[in-house]
C-alpha cells in the first residue's frame, strides 16, 4: 500500500476545568500480572479473581484465552496478534501465551482493541454486537443506531467504590457544529472531535478554565492517508504512484482540511519523534507530475484515473475534493466514492479498492509495523 499522509491529532473535551496527562507504561486492570520469560517467547497472564461479566460468568482464563484465540483469526485484528503461535489454559485465572519469536512489547497490544475482553457469549455470535457483554462499570442498556448509546450503572462492578454515576449515554452528532453548539449549551457533559477549527476554539476555552480538555499532544499521532492498492491498476505501475504523488501539495492538504494545525507527514512518525527519519517522500512538482501523466497514457493508451474510497464527514471530504482539484490539474482524474466506515474498512483489508482513506500508526511500537510471515 503506498500513501499520502497528514498527521492527525484528537481532542477529547468536558465541562470545568484542565488537565494534563502523560502516558505510562501499560498496567493491567482485569489481570494482576502480565509476565514473560527471558527471551519474551512466552507471556502469562494471571486475572483477578472474582470478576464477572455482566451475565454472570466468571472473567476467568478460559474466557480470555477464548478472546486472545478470536483475535488471530479475525479479519480485522488478527494481523495486530501476527506473532501469537499458541494460546492455552495454564489455571483457572491463568493464560499463556506462546510467540514464535520474541515479542518484549506485547503488554503495549493489550492496551489496545485487543485487550479488551468480550463474555464468551459473545464471541462468534453474529448478533452480539447489538447487545454487548463486558465487566466493566457500566451496563449495556440499549442502541440505536446513529442515535445513541446508553448504559447503566455495574452495581456488582469489582472496583469498590466504582463506577460515580448512574448512566452514560453516548449521543450520535455526526454534525461537528451540531456537537459544538451542544457542547457549548451544557446539552452534553463531553466530546470528541479532530476538527481543527473546534480544537482551536476550545483550547482557548480550555486556556480559560472554562472547559477540560484531553490531548495527544507529545504522543504518537495518528496518521490520516490515502492508501494506494499496489496489486491493481493503475498504481500496479510506479509510474502512477509517482504522477500521484508529485502532484499533491500536502501542506494546501492540511491547510483545506485542518486549517494548518496538524502538519504534512512523510511517514509514520512525526518529526518530533525518536524515531523519525527522513523518508525521502516526494515533494509537490506538478510539472514532474505532468510529465509521468504523460508517460503513464503513451505507455498504456488510456488516461490515468482511479476512484478513492472516503468516509462522508466533512474534513474527509475537504482532504479529497483538494486532493481531486490537485490531480486535475496535471492530468489525473479522481472520483470520490463515500461510504460508511465499517464498508471502508473492509473493503481496505480485503483489497477491493484503487485508493482508501485509512487513519493508522497511532502507536509507537515498531514490531507492530513490520508484516511477519510464518
Amino acid at each position: 500500500m503506498g500513501r499520502i499522509g497528514l498527521h492527525r491529532g484528537q481532542r477529547h473535551l468536558r465541562s470545568a476545568g484542565r488537565l494534563r496527562c502523560q502516558l505510562r507504561d501499560p498496567s493491567p486492570i482485569l489481570a494482576e500480572a502480565i509476565t514473560s520469560n527471558e527471551d519474551f517467547t512466552s507471556w502469562t497472564i494471571t486475572l483477578r479473581p472474582g470478576v464477572e461479566f455482566h451475565d454472570g460468568t466468571p472473567v476467568d482464563a478460559e474466557a480470555v484465552a477464548a478472546n486472545l484465540t478470536a483475535h488471530t483469526t479475525a479479519l480485522l485484528t488478527s494481523t495486530a496478534v501476527s506473532f501469537i503461535d499458541t494460546v492455552s489454559v495454564a489455571g483457572d485465572l491463568e493464560v499463556q501465551v506462546d510467540m514464535i519469536k520474541p515479542w518484549s512489547t506485547f503488554p503495549n497490544t493489550l492496551t489496545s482493541q485487543i485487550g479488551y475482553v468480550m463474555a464468551p457469549s459473545m464471541i462468534g455470535n453474529a448478533d452480539a454486537a447489538r447487545s454487548p457483554v463486558g465487566s466493566g462499570p457500566f451496563v449495556f442498556e440499549e442502541w440505536t443506531p446513529g442515535q445513541k448509546f446508553a448504559t447503566t450503572r455495574n452495581d456488582n462492578y469489582w472496583r469498590d467504590g466504582l463506577p460515580y454515576l448512574d448512566a452514560v449515554e453516548f449521543q450520535v452528532l455526526p454534525d461537528i457544529q451540531t456537537r459544538s453548539r451542544a457542547m457549548d449549551a451544557g446539552q452534553i457533559q463531553g466530546m470528541e472531535t479532530s476538527d481543527a477549527a473546534q480544537i482551536l476554539r476550545f483550547a482557548e476555552a480550555a486556556g480559560e478554565g472554562k472547559v477540560q480538555m484531553y490531548s495527544d499532544d507529545n504522543s504518537e499521532v495518528s496518521e490520516t492517508f490515502i492508501g494506494l492498492n499496489v496489486s491493481k491498476p493503475p498504481f500496479d505501475d510506479p509510474i502512477a504512484r509517482q504522477a500521484l504523488a508529485y502532484s499533491v501539495d500536502r501542506q494546501a492538504l492540511t491547510d483545506q482540511a485542518y486549517e494548518g494545525l496538524f502538519p504534512p507527514a512523510v511517514g509514520p512518525y512525526q518529526p518530533s519523534s525518536r524515531f523519525y527519519v527522513d523518508a525521502g517522500v516526494p515533494g509537490f512538482d506538478p510539472d514532474k507530475a505532468r510529465e509521468l501523466v504523460a508517460e503513464y497514457e503513451a505507455k498504456y493508451g488510456t488516461k490515468l484515473a482511479f476512484t478513492a474510497n472516503i468516509v462522508p464527514v466533512p474534513e474527509i471530504r475537504r482532504i479529497g475534493e483538494t486532493l481531486q482539484q490537485q490531480a486535475a490539474d496535471v492530468g489525473i482524474e479522481v472520483t470520490l466514492d463515500a461510504m460508511d466506515q465499517a464498508t471502508l474498512i473492509v473493503r481496505a483489508l480485503t483489497g477491493d479498492y484503487q485508493a482508501t482513506g485509512f487513519i493508522l500508526f497511532g502507536q509507537p511500537v515498531l514490531d507492530q509495523r513490520v508484516r511477519l510471515h510464518r
